[in-house]
């Protein structure tokens, strides 16, 4: 029923003054260019009058001022009627609107917008995350009829299935994909029972595309490992693409509709993998030879978290996001030759995504300095999440593990925070400079890191470093002399100082090499604390070769943003670079 709105109250003055007001709009084609000829043409005749007297302009003025007031005040009434009836009609038509506003859209691209949004919730999922008993798309085939021909056409709605989803779902699933991707998380109730079942419902593993698990306690562990993975007919997975393994230490990680979190704690919800000196390590071990002999001839991408297996078998893979962490105590440690055993059968994989947060690896009395790094025939990409305390001294030894001269794009990001107190101050000063000079010098000794600087990227072009600190000072040279093609450079470095001018280079100069011989693209990102002229005057640098000539070639952009002490020098950038140059401060 629709709402009745009460008309407002407007005197007879003011009512025909807006209606003598509208004609004259009308008469004119709306083409006044002085509005006396609109609200006071009385008071126009007059004051251009030069016979009148000022008692008749003044008697005029009163009365041109009480019209225009009255006509103000029709008009503040219509105003808010107008208001009224906008959000009224707005209110009542905003379904109607929305339903045609999908009815005028194409099939492919609703279709695409399922796609996403059902990709986002299982991204989600895959981060503890947004669980819910039934999937998005059972929701979407019960919208309308033409939702629900579109969604039934898009197979990657009904591929799938959790072993919190609901018997029903899970066989209708079942019957819609021969290739589901499986998701298996113990941060639900009586999750070893939901496990068996899923288990029991759906095809076979060697049918399927996709399998994502995420367990925190030594009882899941134990129940994964040996009721599932350690079988007479597990471990075949020949259709699996994509696989990820997550131990998870944040209790609050896992997030679902209705949990009820007591289930599963108690004195034996021990955390695993880590394992404290001295304790038994058959889980650990168990898991990782399990992991190893699994069949995966189709796997093209795999992220594990706080795992380590002793190798994986895996002909086909293309990307590999790896993280390790540290979680409490002192206690607690990687095993180095489990990680140099894992890294060896990667040696075929395209990209490479570390994360580390503070980990330790078990040291080592004996040299393996002299030791041939692993080569990765066919990585391209390498990334490095670097966060908390991670000592420098674990990523030069990674560093030494690998071979890293076939990359083209390397991407370094740098967090440091304490580990459960938001409110304490970074660890202390000068924890990213000692990451960089890890990673970017592949000489080091028991006093520190040698003079060396050998080239460990010579062919990458594309660089990214990025740093969520304060009063950090980046070892530039260092970076740009190990990158000496670089051809696309992003520096997003809050709080950090810029890097120094060329001025010739040898072996007491900042620079060994001249930097960025190649340089085609620069963003400069949030680098809120790099000095203006400094800045410009590292650019100038480059625009001449080692021997002070003007090079033939130039950087073709540069892109600024956010980075507001530049301002000052923001017409030395535009005649330095003219419409190369894109500001965004």
């Amino acid at each position: 029923m629709s709402k009745k709105t009460r008309w407002p109250s407007i005197d007879d003055l003011g009512r025909l003054h807006l209606l003598d007001a509208s004609d004259s709009l009308q008469k004119t084609g709306c083409t006044h260019q002085d509005e006396r000829e609109i609200w006071c043409q009385s008071w126009l005749r007059v004051d251009e009058d030069s016979n009148a007297s000022m008692e008749s302009k003044a008697r005029c003025a009163k009365e041109t001022l009480q019209n225009i007031k009255s006509t103000r005040k029709a008009l503040e009434a219509l105003s808010s009627s107008l208001e009224e009836a906008v959000k009224l009609v707005s209110d009542q038509s905003s379904n109607a609107i929305r339903v045609m506003g999908f009815s005028s859209l194409p099939d492919d691209i609703l279709a695409r917008i399922f796609e996403l949004h059902h990709q986002h919730d299982m991204e989600n999922v895959k981060k503890g995350t947004g669980m819910a008993s039934i999937s998005a798309s059972n929701v979407l085939v019960q919208v309308c009829r033409r939702f629900r021909s579109i969604a039934l056409r898009i197979p990657s709605l009904w591929e799938d299935i959790c072993n919190y989803h609901r018997d029903a779902w899970i066989l209708n699933l079942k019957e819609r994909s021969k290739n589901p991707v499986i998701f298996i998380t113990y941060g639900v109730p009586n999750a070893g029972n939901s496990v068996d079942n899923l288990l029991r419902l759906v095809h076979p593993e060697n049918q399927w595309r996709g399998l994502h698990v995420r367990f925190k306690y030594r009882t899941h562990w134990h129940h994964f490992s040996r009721r599932f993975l350690n079988t007479p007919e597990g471990g075949n997975f020949g259709s699996l693409e994509s696989l990820s393994i997550v131990q998870e230490w944040d209790e609050e990680a896992i997030q679902i509709d209705n949990i009820d979190r007591s289930a599963s704690e108690g004195p034996q919800a021990v955390d695993l993998d880590f394992i404290p000196d001295g304790e038994d390590e058959y889980m650990s071990k168990s898991f990782s030879t399990i992991l190893s002999e699994w069949k995966l001839p189709k796997l093209k991408t795999l992220a594990l978290r706080d795992i380590i297996p002793l190798k994986i078998n895996c002909p086909n893979l293309q990307a590999v996001n790896f993280e390790i962490s540290y979680p409490t105590e002192d206690t607690y440690w990687w095993d180095r030759q489990k990680l140099a055993g894992f890294l060896h059968s990667l040696h075929l994989v395209e990209s490479l995504s570390f994360t580390f947060k503070s980990p330790i690896l078990v040291k080592e009395d004996e040299d393996d300095t002299g030791l041939n790094p692993i080569k990765f025939s066919r990585l391209k990409s390498f990334t490095l999440n670097i966060a908390g305390d991670t000592r420098d001294y674990f990523l030069a030894d990674l560093m030494r593990m690998m071979d890293m001269t076939t990359i083209s794009e390397l991407n370094i990001s740098m967090a440091v925070w304490h580990i459960g107190d938001e409110d304490c101050p970074p660890v202390k000063f000068g924890i990213p400079m000692g990451w960089l000079n890890a990673i970017f010098n592949l000489q080091h000794d028991d006093d520190g890191f040698g003079d060396d600087r050998t080239c460990m990227f010579p062919n990458v072009e594309k660089l990214h470093i990025g740093l969520e600190d304060y009063n950090q000072w980046i070892p530039f040279s260092r970076i740009l002399d190990a990158t000496p093609h670089v051809r696309d450079l992003t520096l997003d470095l809050p709080h950090c100082r810029e890097p120094s001018p060329y001025n010739g280079h040898g072996l007491y100069c900042t620079y060994q090499t001249f930097p960025c011989q190649h340089l085609k693209t620069v963003k400069i990102a949030n680098c809120n604390l790099f000095n203006g002229p400094r800045t410009l005057r590292f650019f100038e640098s480059l625009k001449r070769n080692g021997e002070g000539e003007l090079k033939e070639e130039d950087v073709e952009r540069i892109e600024i943003e956010g980075c507001n002490n530049l301002r000052s020098s923001k017409d030395g950038f535009s005649r330095c670079f003219g419409d190369r140059l894109v500001w965004s401060v």
